[in-house]
């Protein structure tokens, strides 16, 4: 009978394994979606900076070019 419970699958702890390989995976996909936004995001605020400092700098040509100050909207 010894020999038999030597080789008896302890499914509890095989259950259990499985479950905390699963939630690792699932904190894992959630990382991976959250630095997706957030790469995502930087993009966007790198674009609107660029396209901040192109409108800022139309602003100046037309002050330049009018001799007329716009007033900053901050």
């Amino acid at each position: 009978m010894s020999s038999r419970n030597s080789e008896t699958i302890d499914w509890r702890g095989c259950a259990e394994q499985a479950e905390g390989a699963l939630e690792l995976q699932q904190l894992e996909a959630e990382r991976d979606l959250a630095c997706a936004q957030r790469d995502s995001l930087q993009a966007r605020v790198a674009a609107l900076e660029t396209a901040n400092e192109g409108l800022r700098e139309r602003i100046r040509d037309f002050e330049d070019h009018d001799g007329v100050k716009v007033e900053d909207g901050k």
